[in-house]
């Protein structure tokens, strides 16, 4: 299979991402039930491979920025895919999604300044980011939906579909 198939083969994964995000942050579920459970590590699963296609697609263009934020992004992601865990007493999404919102903000920086994409989908990085942190200030942003979830789900939506179709900015 050569690189770009594969790319492409993993924005296909990037666009299951984001309706599994757009699903998640629904809340349609129990948040201890089963299938909460597996809509998660499906998610997450799908989730590193999106960050996969964001990294191949841009890692010429992307430059340092954008590689510190692949790997940011993508090991974070790692760290709190599957069940619900902690280490040395925090969960492990307590520790990782943090650093989740910095990778993705950090792709979608270098993304805006290397214009591989088109600018909409970066800006919904950006927006991403944003809300997520002023939802921890902001109960509100996550009930009854969990909006930096959904942005995050259009977001890569938006991006495996663009990866997908081969258009560049």
């Amino acid at each position: 299979m050569s690189l770009l198939n594969f790319t492409k083969l993993c924005a296909a994964f990037a666009v299951a991402a984001g309706v599994l995000e757009v699903i998640g942050s629904l809340r349609l579920f129990d948040a201890t039930s089963l299938a909460t459970e597996l809509l998660y590590i499906a998610t997450d699963l799908c989730l590193l491979l999106g960050f996969l296609a964001w990294h191949l697609y841009q890692q010429e263009e992307g430059g340092t920025l954008g590689l510190v934020g692949f790997l940011l992004a993508f090991l974070a992601t790692g760290f709190i895919a599957g069940p619900s865990t902690s280490v040395l007493g925090m969960p492990t999404y307590t520790i990782g999604a943090p650093i989740v919102v910095l990778g993705t903000l950090a792709m979608a920086i270098a993304n805006l300044q290397s214009g591989t994409l088109n600018k909409i989908t970066p800006l919904v990085f950006i927006v991403f980011a944003v809300v997520a942190v002023l939802s921890q200030f902001v109960p509100i942003l996550y009930e009854p939906v969990s909006f930096p979830n959904l942005i995050m789900g259009i977001g890569f939506i938006l991006l495996g579909l663009q990866i997908t179709q081969g258009r560049r900015a």
